[in-house]
């Protein structure tokens, strides 16, 4: 599969290393959309002739790969990641998206395919997301914003996913400005370590940059007209009961607090407690940045109601139609 073998028969040769890191997010897709098997069957045979070469050495080197952001994305890509965990050629996966950050990446949908052995990280960006304006139909002036890293993200990050069952977080690119925060890296390590800290957890979201074939659906933004109710979905992570935690809706209008109403998983929030006009603390979100109107409709949140793992939030719209911007929670 492999015309030269030499990059990488130097590689084990020449140098000592601990971890080789193959990256199929960087600059996807590889092939054509007819004839996934056969694809599927071409990069297990460039994985099986990189095991052999490590195998050969004597070095006991593991391989790990950068992989897009779903299973079905990565069988797109010709990557069989059930098919490396069977035959014993990889040691850890990373799904991840393609200039952002997946905040919903499904670790427990690829633990069944690649089994207890197989280490599965999820794969964060070096920022925490990206807004455009064309997502939600605007066509001036296409502002593309980032929304940078804070301790509390960073910390809701790793909580999300580690309840998810992810066993690490795969940073990449997280050097570009973060080293403000970079200490909040030691307390990304273990789940129990991280209840009880602050935190805040947000849904995916992306600019005009991405990989349809790699990336996350986002969930937002997302029109919801009057009378009408969308749901969404975040991973999160349980807090002891002397936390307190609030649900920030992020709106491109003004509206009443009678006009909004939220559930999560089987508990009713009721209406919003409040309508912010500007974020509070740390911006979860860029669309302060470039929607003049954008508005949080702000709901308490009953940590008992918070599971580990996936949670499901319906936002219901009592009121005239809007675009929903954003989900945060907030946990304080």
């Amino acid at each position: 599969c492999i015309r030269d073998r030499s990059l990488f028969r130097e590689l084990v040769e020449r140098y000592d290393f601990d971890v080789l890191s193959l990256d199929y997010v960087r600059h996807p897709p590889y092939f054509d959309r007819q004839d996934l098997d056969r694809h599927c069957e071409t990069m297990t045979g460039f994985i099986r002739e990189i095991r052999a070469i490590f195998r050969s050495s004597g070095k006991n080197i593991s391989l790990l790969a950068r992989v897009p952001a779903t299973p079905a994305n990565c069988r797109e890509q010709g990557l069989d990641v059930e098919a490396w965990a069977r035959e014993g050629l990889i040691n850890g996966i990373a799904p991840g998206m393609k200039n952002c950050t997946g905040w919903e990446i499904p670790a427990d949908a690829f633990r069944p395919l690649v089994g207890p052995g197989v280490s599965v990280y999820a794969a964060n960006e070096r920022q925490a997301g990206r807004t455009a304006l064309r997502n939600i139909g605007e066509t001036a002036g296409e502002a593309d914003s980032a929304t940078r890293w804070s301790r509390e993200m960073l910390r809701g990050y790793a909580a999300g996913h580690l309840a998810n069952g992810a066993d690490g977080i795969y940073l990449f690119n997280f050097f570009l400005g973060n080293l403000p925060i970079i200490d909040v890296l030691g307390e990304m390590k273990s789940l129990e370590g991280l209840r009880g800290k602050p935190k805040a957890y947000r849904v995916t979201s992306y600019g005009r940059q991405h990989a349809e074939e790699v990336d996350l659906p986002m969930q937002v933004p997302v029109h919801v007209p009057a009378h009408q109710a969308r749901k969404f979905e975040m991973l999160l992570a349980r807090e002891p009961g002397n936390m307190k935690a609030e649900a920030l809706v992020i709106l491109d209008r003004a509206a009443s607090e009678g006009e909004v109403w939220l559930q999560l998983n089987d508990r009713p929030l009721g209406h919003a407690v409040r309508i912010s006009g500007e974020p509070e603390g740390d911006r979860y979100y860029s669309w302060w940045n470039i929607v003049e109107n954008a508005t949080a409709a702000v709901f308490d949140v009953p940590v008992a109601a918070i599971r580990d793992g996936r949670n499901h939030l319906v936002f219901r719209n009592e009121g005239h139609d809007l675009n929903v911007l954003g989900l945060a929670i907030k946990i304080s």
